[in-house]
């Protein structure tokens, strides 16, 4: 082989050399140009994130405790408000949740047949006193005339009456006392009747047993019955 030709494989290796050389050093390049631009990024990114802050203005408030739970509440103290006489609902004046205090009248009935009993109970106890009196003024009468027989008797030495008419006054007196015992019975019977239609009629007016919450009211206006269930609150 020539020397040329020696030295034209020395060159061309020489070459091919100094072109692996470079391809190899654009390619570290450029892995170093995507390595900074990728660091840049996510540093970019990182100092983003972290200087997000939520701000707000400092206020003053009361800790809330909520507690969740299953099933059905029940009042640890309520009661249902009934009635105890039959009627027709007039008029309600609570509804649910409404507050309620000890001794507000929450419904009405119509009292008219309330107020019709309440003034044939007050006729009965009249009629009751009339007779009552009548039964005083025989008791008086059949004293007298007892009285008027026994001093005639007296008067005359025992020649008149005669001993069966002063035994008949006597008896009358007796039985006039006996038939006293009736009219006062009578009296006392209505009298109390009176007082239980009384009673009745102030009953009419439903009120609250206690302060607190009206949790359930089951009827309406024109219905005979009352049902509200109240639950109690702090006095």
């Amino acid at each position: 082989m020539s020397e040329t030709s020696s030295d034209d494989i020395h060159r061309t290796l020489a070459a091919e050399s100094v072109k692996k050389y470079s391809r190899r050093k654009i390619l570290w390049i450029a892995l170093l140009i995507f390595a900074a631009i990728g660091v840049y990024f996510f540093s970019a990114n990182s100092s983003k994130e972290a200087l997000e802050y939520e701000t707000a203005s400092l206020t003053r408030d009361d800790l809330r405790v909520s507690v969740s739970a299953t099933g059905n509440l029940k009042p640890t103290n309520g009661v249902d408000v009934g009635i105890e006489v039959s009627g027709t609902i007039l008029e309600i004046y609570v509804d649910y949740n409404d507050v309620v205090k000890k001794g507000q009248v929450l419904a009405t009935l119509d009292t008219n047949k309330l107020e019709s009993h309440v003034n044939s109970a007050k006729a009965a106890l009249n009629v009751a006193n009339a007779n009552l009196r009548e039964s005083e003024i025989n008791i008086k009468e059949a004293k007298r005339e007892l009285a008027r027989v026994v001093e005639l008797y007296k008067a005359t030495n025992g020649n008149y009456p005669s001993s069966k008419e002063i035994d008949a006054a006597s008896i009358a007196y007796e039985r006039s006392k006996a038939n006293h015992e009736a009219p006062m019975a009578q009296k006392e019977q209505t009298r109390a009747l009176l007082d239980s239609n009384e009673e009745d009629l102030k009953k009419a007016v439903v009120v609250s047993p206690m302060n607190g919450v009206v949790l359930n009211r089951a009827v309406d206006i024109g219905q005979s019955k009352v049902i509200l269930s109240v639950k109690e609150t702090a006095q």
